[in-house]
């Protein structure tokens, strides 16, 4: 008895296509770096000034992208936080509070509702 042929989903077609295209991105990476080690080897007098030229932008590059990362982490920190004093604890937030929200936060706060209950009720706590 024959097997019966059963056809890929279309999910298992999308990831075996995905796949495919990783390979072939691979491989033609993989050519071009073949071909400038190459060239470097033939051109020795060009390369190296060129080597240097490269790992200073790239250098830069990697100065200015954990420059952006820190700040990124630091405005986190201030936005995303908030400091209860009556427990000495800090709250962790979704996303940053509108301006709105804050206004509700002091009013209720005044009115001697905690902090703590004050962000739980309206759904800001991560």
């Amino acid at each position: 008895m024959g097997q019966i042929e059963t056809f890929p989903s279309e999910k298992e077609l999308k990831k075996l296509k995905k796949k495919a295209e990783r390979r072939e991105r691979y491989e033609r990476i993989r050519q071009k770096f073949s071909k400038g080690l190459d060239w470097c080897c033939s051109n020795p007098e060009k390369a190296i000034p060129l080597g240097l030229a490269v790992g200073g932008g790239v250098t830069k590059i990697v100065k200015s992208a954990s420059r952006h990362a820190k700040l990124k982490e630091e405005r986190d920190l201030k936005d995303l936080y908030i400091y209860d004093r009556s427990t000495g604890f800090y709250w962790r937030l979704k996303k940053p509070l509108t301006s709105k929200q804050q206004m509700e936060i002091n009013l209720r706060k005044t009115n001697g509702e905690k902090l703590g209950d004050i962000l739980n009720s309206m759904r800001v706590l991560n």
